[in-house]
């Protein structure tokens, strides 16, 4: 009937199907003939969606073939048609499908009765009045390989058209919108997407509705879903003019929209502009073109979907050899997935060769698929499993063109009126991964953390995915995390949970990865649920999944603020910090905070007093006359919160005034220490502490001292209406350093504070002075010698030596600078006494005490020393003996017997050219008979040189000159002192031990104790600190 042959295909057999469909030739009459179908086909379609929307089984695979047909040629009234349909399975085994008589009218067959690994036989007639005629050639389609419906969504003024390419056959899918070239489909969920200007519009086909509209700041040049993950995908394009220029500056974002949550995000920028953009969500790439303004060419970018590692996708660094990808050449601006044989491929066309091009998403194998000729020329392309389609507008025609095809003559066009986009529109167009990628309760997932708490909110980290391995790279929709949140109770040790039943909870559902509870109550332990969802959980109307619950419990409530702090000052570089304690029903602690204010420091310092009941702490080590802000901080157990108190600002005490000198002397200074009236105030006690010292003396040693210092206030409180003090120093040593420091004690404080704490102190030096006066002279050897006295800081340069007789009055006899006067034959005749004075650059000392009488007329020069002392006879008469031996031995170098002959006196260096030894004398041993040890050298006493006063001048010989000497603060014992005369330093110990050991030198009665002392100005044996042997 007219009626009923309209549904006319542009397509035959082998334009679709010429290698799936195989035909059984026909034999019959031309009477017959014309009562059969035309133009037989057979489409396959997989739902590759993987689920249905009544049952979720992925075992089985949702398959639709459909059998279409065009109307027999015969002009007799055809009343229906019949349908043959059987299939076989892969072991040639035959069973029959359902085959319907279909009604005059109905050109096609539907049926979903066919298992996957099979291949579909199908046959049609067409039954008239008096029978039914030939049927069909037999079509064999194996059902394994995808023959969808060519279908077309097409933009023009009046709407979205969906167009059926195979029977060419249009319907009106939306009312008329503005005409864009920008559009892209969800098909699953029915979502038409568009972008007009700088308008993104999502609308839905179920109820012909916008659902979503967003205004945009840049204009939309590139479009793409991703239909796994919900997400749509833009490239918005800015192009900002400079003023009084012709220049333009172009930069484009790729932007995304999530439809599970409706969070818009940026995911890269770039500096040029975009103008193809594609989405491949099995293998999480963005792909688009990128024009180059300066080169007016377009290269193609990847990326991953949230914008990491961009890079250009036919890159240089692939192997030459083993790839066939060209790295640099023309596109147009098209760009296409294709989803042949489910591994998808870049479909492009080539601007130089104008030749459509495959390659795989590795940028490696590229394959011709098509040459398109001059005469493509298309406002908009699109693709399917095996067409190319594309409008031409000068032509106002849409062609279609099998790929691989060897000619673009082949290729079938139909009129339409102006088109402005087309997109092809399959839902195997779309594949989706395997269903355990994208139901929740198939992932790995951490627990719920806590971020962050306090006395009523509570921050949590919903559990994060980890998808199964070979999911990494598919991209999913984002996760809803439902959080069903209630209050646990204990009633009679019984643990009641609120949330049992979810339904008697508080919940919120969130798509961040975190969520923040407010409004809770303190110190409560609350229990939470959450409950992990996505877009195909609900799809699939399957189990909600939820992880175990935890509990959390809410901090306590921030203590109460700290109403009174006291600060005191202690000195200049401590405080003490006192508070009153704060009651609360939790442990505290508290944090105390003293902060500098003084813009040259930046000193923080931090203390934590723990104990509730010790509400003192003192700082030291501040800065002197700083202002500081002092603060505390209240914690409480299980408290995130904390209170502080109101600053409180002090400022340390000044450093105190240096001591200056007003006056000094030889024998004391006049010191002063100013003050102000803070520190007449803030002092309860000072004092003044001295010390002597040199340049290897250690101040404030054993020297410190300050009981010569005087002053009325001294250790008493300070009188308010003294200004300033004074201290005289008294008894102190000519041309000596002294350093002077104070000891203050502050009120509030029992601290001892020394200022200055620490070098340079107060350093001043004395006066010199003339020198001491000397000690009485002494007559030795035809000499008069006296000691050198102290010199008081000035070298002494002249001594002037009086004598007197008993009938005369003191008179001068000597001048000079050396401490003796060798005697003149005048003075040899009387009785004489002797007084000395000492001269330096301050003046003349004091005369010394006078000498004893000397008579000079009588005494030999040996007993000039040893009249006046009776107890030194024993020691004349063993220097007599020794001399009368020494002499016979000259004599008689060979005899055996000594001379008994009477001698003169010799001195005892005369007998240094003597062999004699006496054994039983040690002195007289041999040192290589006798060597002390070094414990015996060490057991000898040790006095200081300025610690031995010389009295007389007892004698000199071979081991050196004798005196007799006291020494101060031992008692004034008096001592024996060797003066050495040089010689080898290990034989001078020798000596001076042997003689420490002799006994028969001197008489016990002599002198009550006796030390034997090397006093040598040139050497030191075996030397220690301030001592020699």
């Amino acid at each position: 009937s007219p009626d009923c042959t309209q549904n006319y295909s542009f397509f035959n057999n082998e334009q679709l199907f010429p290698w799936e469909v195989n035909s059984t030739n026909f034999q019959n009459t031309s009477e017959d003939l014309s009562l059969m179908p035309l133009n037989p086909r057979i489409f396959v379609e997989h739902n590759n969606y993987p689920f249905s929307s009544k049952t979720y089984d992925i075992s089985l695979e949702n398959i639709k073939v459909l059998f279409r047909w065009n109307a027999p040629s015969s002009r007799q009234m055809i009343e229906s048609y019949r349908v043959s349909c059987s299939f076989s399975n892969q072991f040639g085994e035959n069973q029959y499908c359902r085959s319907p008589i279909l009604e005059n009218c109905t050109l096609h067959y539907e049926t979903n009765d066919v298992p996957a690994n099979s291949t579909v036989h199908l046959k049609v007639s067409a039954c008239v009045s008096s029978g039914c005629g030939p049927p069909t050639p037999q079509l064999d389609a194996p059902i394994l390989f995808e023959n969808p419906v060519p279908e077309l969504l097409i933009s023009t003024r009046d709407g979205i058209l969906e167009m059926d390419f195979d029977m060419g056959l249009t319907h009106t899918l939306t009312p008329a919108l503005p005409a864009s070239p920008l559009m892209d489909f969800i098909f699953l969920e029915n979502y038409l997407v568009y972008g007009l200007g700088t308008h993104l519009t999502i609308l839905s086909f179920d109820s012909m509705a916008i659902q979503w509209e967003f205004q945009l700041n840049g204009t939309i040049t590139g479009l793409a879903v991703d239909w796994v993950g919900r997400f749509i995908y833009w490239a918005e394009t800015t192009r900002p003019s400079e003023e009084g220029t012709q220049q333009t500056t172009c930069s484009s974002a790729v932007n995304r929209l999530d439809l599970s949550s409706l969070k818009m995000e940026m995911v890269l920028r770039r500096n040029t502009t975009i103008t193809s953009l594609l989405v491949e969500p099995l293998q999480g790439m963005l792909l688009w073109l990128e024009r180059e303004e300066d080169r007016n060419r377009s290269s193609v970018f990847s990326s991953s979907l949230t914008g990491a590692d961009v890079t250009k996708f036919f890159a240089s660094h692939y192997n030459k050899d083993a790839c066939s990808c060209v790295n640099d050449t023309l596109y147009m601006d098209f760009l296409a997935i294709d989803y042949l044989a489910r591994e998808p491929a870049l479909l492009f066309v080539d601007a130089v060769s104008l030749e459509l091009v495959s390659s795989d998403m590795k940028a490696c194998k590229c394959e011709y698929i098509l040459r398109l000729g001059q005469s493509f020329q298309p406002s908009s392309v699109t693709s399917d499993h095996k067409h190319i389609y594309w409008y031409q507008p000068n032509e106002e025609k849409i062609y279609s063109v099998r790929k691989f095809s060897d000619n673009i003559l082949d290729a079938v066009s139909l009129p339409l009126k102006p088109v402005t986009a087309i997109k092809s529109g399959s839902l195997h167009l779309q594949p989706f991964p395997d269903v355990h990628c994208l139901i929740p309760s198939n992932y790995v997932y951490t627990d719920i953390k806590l971020l962050k708490r306090s006395s009523h909110s509570i921050k949590l980290e919903m559990p994060q995915a980890s998808v199964p391995p070979d999911c990494i790279q598919t991209s999913v929709p984002s996760l809803e995390y439902t959080l069903y949140y209630g209050l646990l109770e204990h009633y009679a040790d019984i643990e009641y949970n609120l949330c049992t039943d979810v339904n008697n909870c508080n919940k919120i559902t969130v798509f961040e990865p975190t969520v923040e509870l407010t409004e809770l109550e303190p110190s409560h332990v609350y229990v939470f649920v959450v409950q992990i969802d996505n877009h195909y959980r609900r799809y699939l109307k399957a189990e909600p999944f939820f992880p175990p619950h935890v509990t959390f419990q809410t901090a306590s409530e921030a203590p109460p603020t700290v109403k009174q702090v006291n600060v005191t000052l202690l000195t200049p570089y401590s405080i003490l910090i006192q508070w009153s304690p704060v009651h609360h029903n939790a442990s505290l602690w508290y944090s105390v905070f003293c902060k500098s204010l003084s813009s040259a420091s930046n000193f923080t310092k931090e203390k934590v007093v723990s104990s509730n009941s010790n509400l003192s702490l003192e700082i030291r080590k501040l800065s002197a006359n700083t202002q500081y802000q002092i603060s505390i901080k209240v914690y409480a157990e299980d408290s995130i919160s904390n209170s502080e108190s109101k600053p409180t600002l002090v400022q340390t005490y000044p450093e105190p005034s240096n001591i200056t000198l007003l006056k000094k002397a030889a024998y004391a200074f006049i010191l002063k220490w100013e003050h102000d009236f803070l520190y007449r105030s803030s002092v309860l006690q000072h004092f003044i502490n001295q010390s002597w010292t040199n340049i290897t003396a250690a101040p404030w040693t054993n020297n410190s001292s300050s009981e010569n210092i005087t002053n009325d206030n001294r250790r008493t409180n300070w009188n308010a209406s003294i200004q300033t003090n004074i201290y005289y120093v008294t008894n102190l040593r000519p041309k000596t350093k002294y350093t002077f420091r104070l000891i203050l004690i502050y009120n509030h404080s029992n601290i001892v504070h020394y200022w200055p704490h620490k070098y340079p102190f107060n350093l001043f030096e004395t006066l010199g002075d003339r020198p001491t006066t000397p000690m009485a002279p002494t007559v030795a050897i035809h000499r008069v010698v006296w000691e050198a006295p102290n010199d008081n800081g000035d070298p002494i340069t002249l001594y002037w030596l009086e004598v007197k007789s008993p009938r005369t009055n003191w008179t001068k006899c000597a001048a000079g600078p050396e401490p003796f006067w060798k005697i003149s034959s005048e003075y040899l005749q009387n009785t004489h006494r002797f007084r000395v004075k000492a001269y330096n650059s301050y003046g003349w000392s004091e005369y010394s005490d006078p000498s004893i009488q000397f008579d000079l007329s009588y005494q030999e020069p040996i007993t000039y020393f040893m009249a006046p002392f009776g107890v030194l006879s024993g020691m004349v008469i063993i220097f007599a003996s020794i001399c009368t031996l020494c002499v016979l031995k000259c004599k008689k170098p060979t005899g055996g017997s000594k001379s008994k002959s009477k001698v003169q006196d010799y001195e005892l260096d005369h007998l240094r050219c003597e062999t004699l030894v006496e054994a039983r004398n040690p002195m007289y041993m041999s040192s290589a008979d006798y060597v002390p040890t070094d414990a015996d050298i060490a057991a000898l006493p040790k006095i200081k040189r300025d610690q031995i006063t010389l009295v007389k001048f007892l004698g000199s010989g071979a081991f050196g000159e004798v005196f007799e000497g006291a020494a101060r603060n031992l008692e004034e014992t008096r001592e024996v002192v060797l003066r050495n005369q040089g010689g080898p330093e290990p034989q001078l110990h020798i000596i001076f031990y042997l003689n420490s050991q002799s006994q028969i030198i001197f008489s016990p009665g002599a002198i009550s104790k006796r030390r034997d002392i090397l006093v040598s100005s040139t050497r030191q044996i075996r030397t220690a600190k301030y001592l020699t042997y």
